[in-house]
């Protein structure tokens, strides 16, 4: 064997060992005992998350294609913009990626965008929330403050935009992050549509869980209705007000684990009113 083809071998392996690492992943936090209703109005929560073990990126540029994340690593591939490729993981700013050519190379997220998914289906709208607030037992902080520098994160989409128990909860997200030096989530107008949906068909079939009866898991649903991701999530609560959801998500590992990603980059948020008053919260996370 050649120094050549040893080298090539070496770096292929090194590529491949990596995302071997970032590969599929997937948590569930433990369900809450007793899945229906609230218990002397303590809250119900759970949360899951996935990898995504196979996703699509256009190219947006012409990219030279490298072997490695160093700026001395050789150019193994040429891709021309609007080129569509398979990923396989994401690391240090680079999409570990599947070539035309059946080898594996590093290339930069800036230099590319998502690939869209089919849509089967368009997603329903489902009405806002408009049910008087629950007053809880115990002084609750206000919702409506946001942290200074978090910017209102207010849907600007006539008919998507956010209610304001919605809007609450996406500042008391994007304070949460800003506490610990992440970027805020924007939020994404079909991921809120998705999260109401989702929020809505717990509220009216009375169950609790992350796999619907009439959507299946999150992430089907999301590729159900076209939503592309490399890493997604989705955190349940059922609470009488924002706070108190979001207080119990930050206090449980899982739930918190998802807020404070920095794989995520978008998300949804969805707050329907139950038969029993109650408050049902579904917030959808992705990254791409």
């Amino acid at each position: 064997m050649n120094r050549k083809f040893s080298f090539a071998v070496l770096s292929l392996s090194l590529i491949l060992a990596l995302a071997g690492c970032m590969g599929y992943d997937r948590r569930t936090a433990p369900q809450v005992p007793g899945s229906q209703g609230m218990d002397n109005n303590g809250p119900m929560i759970s949360a899951t998350y996935e990898k995504a073990d196979v996703e699509y990126v256009i190219t947006t540029q012409n990219v030279s294609v490298k072997n490695g994340v160093s700026a001395n690593s050789p150019v193994i591939y040429n891709l021309k913009s609007g080129t569509k490729i398979r990923v396989l993981a994401k690391y240090d700013g680079n999409y570990v990626a599947y070539l035309p050519n059946n080898r594996v190379g590093m290339i930069p997220v800036s230099s590319t965008k998502p690939a869209t998914a089919a849509v089967t289906q368009k997603i329903p709208d489902v009405p806002q929330s408009t049910a008087s607030p629950q007053i809880s037992a115990v002084p609750q902080t206000p919702e409506s403050a946001s942290a200074p520098g978090i910017p209102q994160t207010n849907q600007s989409s006539a008919g998507n935009a956010n209610s304001s128990e919605e809007s609450s909860m996406l500042n008391l997200v994007n304070s949460e992050r800003s506490k610990a030096g992440l970027k805020p989530l924007a939020s994404n107008t079909e991921l809120t549509k998705l999260a109401r949906l989702k929020s809505k068909d717990i509220a009216d079939k009375n169950y609790f869980s992350h796999t619907s009866p009439t959507y299946g898991t999150p992430f089907e649903m999301m590729q159900k209705y076209g939503v592309a991701y490399l890493y997604a999530g989705e955190n349940l609560a059922k609470n009488s007000t924002v706070q108190a959801a979001h207080q119990a998500l930050m206090n449980s590992e899982g739930h918190r684990k998802n807020i404070l990603s920095n794989q995520f980059t978008e998300v949804g948020i969805g707050v329907i009113t139950d038969e029993g008053n109650n408050k049902v919260y579904t917030q959808m996370f992705i990254g791409r």
